[in-house]
């Protein structure tokens, strides 16, 4: 959950936030938010807000408020603050208010207007700071502040309660509703530690330790992590180890360590040493140091008991260093209240067992492979997944060596990996709750993430969609090899006003029907639930996403949603209707008069676009578009040198002699090797625009290598597929515009074939001749309602 501080462009903003974060973190994670990302409706800040803190009145009051109404927390720092009873009496007179203007309640917008009941804040920020040093006083105790002499709470003392007044006049200094929920705090920040305390704690915030209660540093630390594994396959922890350090005999290091059922107990110094000498792997970002769990018995203290198996030496808090437990065997029952309070690994890896393809067989051979959730690591307190994300150099595959060969997979596939796993999470839901009592309100948000319905207000007169989760994918290519990580953060169980899935089953009434929800089987879910579709989907590559289609968009909130195109000049409305098979795109539909609106994909060839290939024969390419001619949403289809469906080709090359192709091979390949500069080819072309050259530029940088224009022409030589284009379905009209009548003896004479010569322009009819290509398509095309290409 985040705690947001406004505007990021105050210059209290960081101080404030660094503030929070010392008594907040590990619980929240304070951040600052720009005037532009609180008013935009694209970022759904307030469903991950458990509270808002201001520093200055915001743009976008609408936003506030509502997030307020739902149940979100405030906190005004440095603010004055009008109380008002019912919908028209107000507590004060307001010309006795100092910092507000007469009238200023009504349409005034240096005043925001905060509801609560029936009673009213109306919070406004002094544009003239000259704070002074004073005293207020909390808990009897003297607390230094900075006051802000125009920043006045008129509040009534009876129905709101006053945390600190300041010691020169007795007047409130720091106040909160009495729901807990909003806060004005007339001092300027920074704000002594306890004063900011006991702010945090009235609003309901929890706050890490006390260190004049517990004698411990304020904040909270990073906490090691645990690496653990299946039960019924152990030795999976031990094989991430050595695909980790395949030069290390970590049988010999883990002998000496006790490890072995009769081995030899080594000191605990020589442990230590050892471990420092064989067990730290490190990388670009990061040194991860593995310690092995010692077998003492806890010793009772304030810090969290899992640091306690680390050395002395090994209790630094240098962000760079992670440290990684490994415990000896499974964690016993104890040992998960001890040191994994907030999950137990014992209960996921047995939902994980139940919730698994039961016919995927059992867990038979852990020692060569292991499947999706057998290994874990568990860290209670870590940084950010985005931050986890960003910094992960481990080589994962070689830490999964073990596991079944490697599988291949088609680079225009891998764009379908964050919506797979979208669909496992969906799923999952569905698995938990099969009744749809409370699982058929979670939804999908093309392209990453995952929304629940929620009432708008108490009764379901009115819904609207929160924002629970979402996906991020990292891909890392080298070595003929991709590494896929896949980050997912899901609210489960937390509480108003950040939605979560425990929600949506309160709200169903019916928890008879579905237990109550724990993290542990959630995760086992979702993971058991992106195995199926992950098998499934390698198992079909060839099909690509197309067999998820249908499930993926009737759990989605798109359906035929209105939305306004920006990518066009003018903007103009579309409603959705899916997304492309071929690069997950949305696919759309203009709404009204569809003249020069156009739904257009442009696939990327064989060797093109990081589309890598050997196999460069005519037939694999035409075998690599022919789902272009057999889909039926596409009415026309344009190509360049290469319902009823018009294929339009702009100046095809139809025949090459054999001494033509050994004159360009090497010409056009040095083109790819040596691109021309975007001014070099408007030098060579006058009628083109800068965007054409430049569209050019980029069209030479896609293209994988030069190899790939030899192994075109020579695995093609003798080029001449004239003959082929009367070989097309009888869906298929044909129009062949080009630039020279000199090749009209090339194409065949065909009753669905037509040819049109475009007079005064070179072979790059697109960019000298745009308007001829579109006139031609929508010809094609006339009486269609709409019209993709």
């Amino acid at each position: 959950m985040d705690i947001l501080v406004y505007p990021s462009t105050h210059a209290a903003a960081a101080p404030v936030s660094q503030s929070l974060t010392t008594l907040l973190v590990p619980h929240y994670l304070p951040q600052v938010i720009s005037p532009a990302t609180l008013a935009s409706p694209g970022y759904p800040w307030h469903s991950t807000c458990a509270l808002l803190v201001l520093l200055e009145l915001p743009g976008d009051r609408t936003a506030v408020q509502k997030y307020i109404e739902l149940g979100g927390r405030l906190l005004a720092l440095g603010g004055s603050a009008l109380q008002s009873h019912g919908l028209f009496g107000i507590y004060q007179s307001l010309s006795c208010l100092n910092g507000f203007p007469i009238g200023g309640i009504g349409g005034d917008r240096s005043t925001i207007r905060i509801a609560e009941g029936q009673n009213s804040f109306h919070i406004s920020f002094p544009t003239c700071l000259q704070p002074s040093s004073t005293n207020v006083s909390l808990d009897a105790e003297l607390i230094p502040v900075f006051r802000i002499p125009t920043a006045n709470l008129n509040v009534d003392p009876n129905k709101i309660d006053v945390l600190a007044r300041f010691t020169g006049d007795d007047s409130p200094a720091s106040v909160v509703s009495q729901s807990g929920r909003i806060a004005i705090c007339a001092c300027g920040p920074p704000l002594h530690e306890k004063l900011l305390r006991t702010t945090l704690t009235a609003l309901g915030l929890r706050c890490s330790a006390d260190p004049a209660t517990d004698g411990q540093p304020s904040g909270v630390r990073i906490l090691p992590q645990l690496l653990l594994a299946h039960p019924s396959g152990w030795v999976v922890q031990a094989a991430v180890l050595q695909a980790l350090f395949p030069e290390r005999d970590l049988n010999a290091v883990w002998s000496s360590l006790d490890l072995q059922p009769n081995g030899n107990t080594a000191s605990h110094e020589a442990s230590e040493f050892l471990l420092s000498k064989e067990m730290i792997f490190s990388d670009e970002c990061n040194s991860f140091h593995f310690h092995v769990a010692n077998e003492r018995a806890p010793v009772s203290g304030s810090e969290h008991p899992i640091l306690q198996h680390l050395p002395p030496s090994a209790r630094s808090s240098e962000e760079n260093i992670k440290h990684v437990v490994l415990p000896k065997n499974p964690l016993t029952l104890d040992e998960e209240r001890l040191y994994t309070p907030f999950f137990s690994p014992s209960t996921f890896f047995s939902a994980l067992d139940e919730l698994r393809d039961r016919d995927h067989g059992t867990y038979t051979d852990p020692s060569s492979s292991w499947r999706i959730g057998d290994a874990l690591l568990y860290g209670e307190v870590v940084t950010s997944t985005q931050s986890m994300l960003d910094n992960i150099r481990l080589p994962l595959r070689d830490a999964m060596a073990g596991t079944p060969p490697a599988r291949s997979i088609r680079a225009s596939n891998l764009v379908f990996i964050q919506y797979l796993f979208a669909l496992a999470v969906v799923d999952a839901c569905r698995v938990l709750d099969p009744s749809g009592s409370w699982s058929e309100r979670v939804r999908l948000k093309w392209p990453n993430d995952i929304y629940g319905e929620f009432p708008a207000h108490q009764a379901w007169t009115k819904s609207e969609f929160k924002k629970l989760g979402g996906i991020l994918v990292n891909l890392s290519f080298g070595g003929g090899m991709v590494d896929i990580i896949i980050g997912c953060g899901l609210n489960i169980l937390n509480e108003a006003p950040i939605a979560s899935l425990a929600q949506l089953q309160s709200l169903a009434g019916n928890n008879q029907a579905s237990p109550p929800l724990r993290v542990e089987r959630v995760t086992a879910a979702i993971l058991a639930a992106f195995e199926r579709i992950w098998e499934s989907f390698l198992a079909n590559e060839e099909r690509g996403f197309e067999p998820f289609l249908g499930r993926y968009v009737s759990r989605w909130l798109h359906s035929n949603q209105i939305v306004k195109l920006t990518t066009t000049t003018p903007h103009i409305m579309v409603r959705i209707e899916s997304i492309t098979t071929d690069h997950g795109l949305l696919r759309t539909v203009p709404l009204g008069d569809a003249h020069g609106r156009y739904f257009v994909v442009a696939p990327n060839l064989l060797g093109h676009g990081f589309r890598q290939g050997t196999d460069f024969h005519l037939a694999t390419l035409a075998g690599d578009l022919h789902p272009y001619l057999t889909q039926d949403h596409y009415d026309a289809i344009i190509g360049h040198s290469s319902r009823r469906i018009s294929v339009i080709l702009v100046d095809p090359s139809l025949h090459f002699s054999p001494e033509f192709i050994q004159e360009k091979k090497e010409e056009w390949a040095n083109d790819v090797a040596h691109v021309k500069s975007v001014e070099t080819f408007m030098a060579e072309n006058p009628t083109w625009k800068r965007v054409d050259a430049t569209t050019r530029v980029i069209g030479l940088q896609a293209c994988a290598s030069p190899d790939v224009v030899r192994k075109i022409l020579e695995q093609n030589n003798p080029w001449s597929v004239g003959h082929m284009l009367t070989q097309m379905p009888e869906n298929v009209t044909i129009t062949v515009l080009i630039a020279s009548p000199e090749v009209l003896d090339d194409v065949p004479s065909h009753p669905s074939i037509q040819t049109v010569v475009v007079p005064g322009v070179s072979h790059w009819v697109q960019y000298e001749a745009p308007e001829v290509i579109i006139n031609t398509a929508l010809q094609a095309t006339a009486g269609a309602h709409e019209t993709r290409f």
